[in-house]
Formats: C-alpha cells, sequence, structure tokens
C-alpha cells in the first residue's frame, strides 16, 4: 500500500480475482484449489483521508474434506489511510483496516472472530531523476478468527477459512518502474506469527498433519509438529505488471509466488503460486459538468466526391506544480470533444481528436486555472506540459498607528514582509492591507519617528489586528554607535534596587532598537547588566542578570531579532568609579551595550 491518497471528492471502484490449483499441497497427494473475488470502493474523504470499504468471497476445493467444496461469502473489509508529503521524495502514512469474517455457508458476521490491522507506510519516490518509486509497509495483525469454530479443524478446513492462532507481525517492500502507460512491479512480504512455538526435536517429514490449537502444549511424541518459524511463516513474492493507458481507468496482472518451505498448525498456509487480476475506475461525482443543449438540425448539401475523413488524433501530457510535482483529478476540459482528468502521477490522455485549433483549461480546487491552446494535427499525438500555480491564501491585516500622547500619526509607512510596496497610514493614524496567509514582519517608519517592527500571524480571510505607539525622534540623537559598543548620552534608569524599568528608560529603548534594526550589519550584541556594592554578592549578581534579561526582551518587543542579542550580569565585579559616593555607585548601576562577539 502507498502513503498517497487521492484528492478530496474522488471516488475508486474496484474488483479483483484470484486462483490457484496444486497438488500436495497439504498433504502428500492431495489436490486443492481456490477461486476468490473482492468489490471494493474508496472516497477521499480529505485530500489526505481515504475511507474504503470492501466484501470478498471464495470457494475453496480440497480432496481433504468432506464435502471438497468449501464456500465463504460476505467477509467485509473497511478501512481508513491517512497520507502526507512530507519532502521532495517522502511520503508517510498510516492505515487501520477491520476484517469481519463469516463462517463457511454463513452470511453474518461473528464479531469476536474480527481482524484488527494497523500499518505505517512510507513512499519514496525518484521520478524527477528517474522512473521509479518505493513502498515500505510495517505493521501488526490482530486475529482473532480461531473464534469462527469451537471443534477441531482440519488443516484444509483452516485454509478454506482464512484460520490463523496467531497475532501477526507484518513486513512488505515494493519496487515500481512508472513507463508510459504500464507500470511493472514487485512485491515482498512476510508476516511473523507472534507467540509461535516450534516443536523441539522433530523434522517436519511425513508427519501427520491434525489440528492444533495455539494454546495446546505439543509433546515430542505427538504425530503433528510445528517447524521452525523461519521455515513456516507466510513469505510471498509478487512480480506484476499494471497497466494505465486510459485514464481513471487501472489495471493489473501479478503473480504471487509463495517462498514458505514448510505449513505448521495454526499458521495461514501459503500456495505455491496465485494468479491474481484487478481493475479500478477513479472519478470526481461531484466535480459539475456543462449540459448540453438541444440538438440542432442543420440541413446541408452533400457534393457528389466526398473527400476521406481525416485521421484523429489526441492530446496527452502531464500536469505539475512549479517545483514538478505531481497534481492528480486535474479536469482538463476541452473546446471539442470529451474532457480528460489526470492521474496520481499529474498524466492524462484525450479521446481521440479531430486536426484543427483546440482549447483547453485546466482546473484543480485549490490552484489558479489555466487556459492555453494548441494545434492538433492529423495523426500526430500532441505533448504539452501544464504548470498549475497554488492560489494564494489571504487574510487583512488592519490596525492603528498613534504617538506616546495617543494622537493619530498620519503616513507613516507599514511595511509588510514579502509583500511588496510599502502602504501609509490615514489621517486617522488607521491603515488595511491583505496579506498573504502565515508569518509576517511588520515595519512602522517614518523620518521624524524611531522605528519599530511588529510579528504577526496572518489567517485566511481573517483580520488580524496590529497597534502600534511611535516615539518623536529627538533632534539630537541620544545614542550612537562606535566600533566596539552603543554610546548612551542618557542611562537606562530601573526602579529602585529591582528589575523593573524606570518610565524615563523607554525613549532610549527606543532610540536603540531604531539604530539596530538600521544596522542590520551588528549581528551580535551584548547587553551587560552591572550594579554597585550594595546588597550580597549573590543578588547583587542575580539582580545584574534579571537587569540586562529584562533590556533584551524590551529591544525584542520593538522589533530587534532576539538571535541577534545575548545578555549577561557581573554583579559589582566591574565596577568603573569608586563605590564610596553616591556619584560613584550611580555611574556603577549602569547597562553597557558591546558589539561583536
Amino acid at each position: 500500500m502507498t502513503a498517497e491518497g487521492p484528492s478530496q471528492g474522488t471516488v475508486r471502484l474496484g474488483f479483483s480475482l484470484d486462483a490457484f490449483g496444486a497438488s500436495s499441497f497439504l498433504a502428500n497427494g492431495d489436490s486443492a484449489s481456490r477461486v476468490g473475488g473482492t468489490l471494493a470502493l474508496s472516497v477521499g474523504v480529505l485530500d489526505w483521508l481515504e475511507a474504503w470499504a470492501g466484501t470478498r468471497a471464495s470457494s475453496t476445493r480440497s480432496s481433504l474434506t468432506d464435502p471438497e467444496l468449501l464456500q465463504s461469502q460476505g467477509d467485509v473489509l473497511l478501512g481508513f489511510k491517512a497520507s502526507k508529503q512530507v519532502g521532495r521524495i517522502v511520503s508517510i502514512g498510516a492505515d487501520l483496516n477491520l476484517g469481519l469474517l463469516t463462517g463457511i455457508g454463513e452470511s453474518t458476521f461473528i464479531l469476536d472472530s474480527s481482524l484488527l490491522g494497523f500499518r505505517a507506510l512510507t513512499t519514496f519516490d525518484f521520478r524527477d531523476d528517474a522512473p521509479l518509486r518505493a513502498h515500505l509497509n510495517v505493521g501488526v495483525v490482530l486475529d482473532g478468527s480461531e473464534n469462527l469454530v469451537t471443534e477441531p479443524l482440519t488443516e484444509a478446513e483452516r485454509y478454506a477459512l482464512g484460520i490463523a492462532d496467531f497475532h501477526r507481525f507484518a513486513f512488505g517492500l515494493a519496487v515500481e518502474v512508472p513507463l508510459p502507460y504500464v507500470t511493472p512491479f514487485l512485491e515482498y512480504s512476510v508476516e511473523v506469527p507472534l507467540g509461535y512455538l516450534a516443536t523441539p526435536g522433530i523434522v517436519l517429514e511425513n508427519v501427520e498433519r491434525s489440528a492444533l490449537r495455539a494454546a495446546q502444549t505439543v509433546p515430542t511424541t505427538a504425530p503433528v509438529a510445528r517447524p521452525a518459524i523461519t521455515r513456516a511463516m507466510p513469505q510471498r513474492i509478487t512480480p506484476g505488471l499494471r497497466l494505465n493507458a486510459i485514464e481513471g481507468l487501472g489495471l493489473t496482472a501479478a503473480l504471487e509466488l509463495g517462498l514458505t518451505p514448510d505449513h505448521a498448525s495454526g499458521v495461514n498456509a501459503v500456495p505455491p503460486y496465485s494468479f491474481s487480476f484487478s481493475a479500478s475506475y477513479a472519478f470526481d461525482p461531484f466535480h459539475k459538468k456543462h449540459e448540453a443543449g438541444p440538438p440542432v438540425i442543420v440541413p446541408v448539401l452533400v457534393p457528389e466526391v466526398v473527400e476521406a475523413k481525416t485521421k484523429p488524433s489526441e492530446l496527452f501530457g502531464v500536469v505539475t506544480t512549479p517545483d514538478g510535482k505531481p497534481v492528480a483529478n486535474a479536469l482538463i476540459r476541452l473546446s471539442r470533444g470529451m474532457p480528460a482528468a489526470s492521474a496520481e502521477d499529474g498524466k492524462f490522455r484525450t479521446h481521440s481528436l479531430d486536426p484543427g485549433a483546440l482549447d483547453a483549461n485546466v482546473e484543480k480546487n485549490g490552484f489558479k486555472p489555466l487556459g492555453f491552446r494548441v494545434e492538433i494535427k492529423e495523426g500526430e499525438p500532441r505533448e504539452v506540459s501544464v504548470v498549475l500555480i497554488p492560489e494564494i491564501k489571504r487574510g487583512t491585516l488592519a490596525g492603528r498607528v498613534t504617538g506616546v500622547d495617543g494622537k493619530p500619526l498620519a503616513n507613516v509607512s507599514i511595511t509588510v514582509s514579502n509583500m511588496g510596496a510599502p502602504i501609509n497610514t490615514d489621517a486617522e493614524g488607521k491603515f488595511s492591507i491583505e496579506v498573504d496567509e502565515g508569518a509576517h514582519e511588520v515595519d512602522f517608519a517614518r523620518a521624524d519617528l524611531y522605528k519599530v517592527r511588529g510579528r504577526i500571524e496572518i489567517k485566511e480571510k481573517e483580520v488580524a489586528s496590529l497597534d502600534r505607539v511611535l516615539r518623536a525622534r529627538p533632534a539630537k540623537p541620544i545614542v550612537t554607535a562606535t566600533a566596539d559598543h552603543i554610546e548612551l548620552t542618557k542611562p537606562i534608569n530601573f526602579v529602585g534596587r529591582e528589575a523593573k524599568l524606570a518610565p524615563d528608560a523607554d525613549p532610549v529603548l527606543d532610540a536603540i532598537a531604531d539604530l539596530l534594526m538600521s544596522k542590520p550589519e551588528l549581528a551580535k550584541v551584548r547587553i551587560e547588566g552591572h550594579v554597585d556594592d550594595e546588597g550580597p554578592a549573590d543578588q547583587s549578581l542575580k539582580l545584574s542578570k534579571d537587569r540586562a534579561e529584562l533590556i533584551g526582551k524590551a529591544l525584542v518587543d520593538r522589533g530587534v531579532a532576539a538571535e541577534r542579542l545575548v545578555t549577561d550580569g557581573f554583579g559589582s565585579e566591574r565596577p568603573i568609579a569608586p563605590n564610596l559616593t553616591k556619584r560613584g555607585r550611580e555611574k556603577n548601576r549602569r547597562i553597557e551595550i558591546k558589539l561583536g562577539e
């Protein structure tokens, strides 16, 4: 199973047939055959979630049973598959499935005999580099089929019913080569019975095959034996060919070869070979189609000489995204002729077309529609490559800019990251702009004001609000950048002996943030806190560190990138003046902002 699914709304119908016939299958000289069939339906519930259901019937004939023909019908399979592409070539998924079984000749479910399976799925798609895909499945099967019956069964009856005594660990690996029209593939699978115990000291040769429950103890003298697990666990290798020449229709033929050398009671028997054939058809029943108008009868004069009919041709190609990923279930509408749809690999092919100019329109939910015109020539298939651009999801960013006095500020430039030209606030300080969905940085700037930067998340069709208060820039700068530090003409003051900013600290912090945002080349900024020698040394050290962190947070809130800032504190260890006077202690209570590593 692939870690990929259909697009939302896609319905897939399918059926499969399998058959085998062999002699000396379960015992020397016996004859056995089986024919089975499955009907299935799957629906793309979401682009990442697929739900499916199926029913199976089988008819098994064996010379070891009485009567020889045993039939099982009405088994139901239900499941969900979730999948997501996580890289350029990698997709992952998970599959949860439930099997509801009926007994021989029964038509009702026996609930405690159900099978519950879970698989982790991975798909590797190398088609950008080579025509190759690989799939890996790992999972478990919780098997309750032994509850179908209470009386002992022969090995042939177990095979007909599909009864096993063990839960199983399942592993599968497949590779396929997607070529035009056909895809050859090779699969390998193995199921390891959990809790299986081989019979010690017994070689499985000409041993009577009789019923053996999983919970029973097998004495070494019993005429029943289980071989080593490596010889009994079900293993299969399956080469096959998938035909995908017709859009939406998939035909698959395969030959399953059993690799298990021995049979063991309680473990599913594996036929030496089994042929299978399956067919599926995918379509979108929810897509609206244009209804044809009433027929128009136009009289024509038929000339005596009729020219030979022109040879029809066709249009084919692939639909991808700009980065080369295939787009499945894209609808290709034609100005004449039946529409077509792209397959899971993005490929499409139209029905026969008469020569002449042809207009085509390609549509897919979540992408911008694309129209093009091509010239169809007689008897020559025309190949095209279609690139669909994803539709951009947008929301609205709105807000108001005021000064520190609360009055609106007009003509403030608002620049949103990756959104082109800026806009200006109106006379009331308000602004509104459509913005792409996602995270954005927003710069607020005017020549006579300190610059401020904000960050906001925009969601599709929603309005996000971002208000800001800007401070007037003084005629004389209060901060300047030197070669190794930022010079402050005014100190950054705190309230008492606390890590709390004084009201007059805001203008200085606005100026520092404006300077750093205008000089992105100052990649590393170190903020150091210092205090005087009042108080215990450990408290002084903590206070200096807390104050430095507070300054760093204040600058980040104003728009400085956090990764540019490093904070530290040194307590009273690095005074710049004697702590003997009030003036000296004031100088030692300081914040230093250094540049570089």
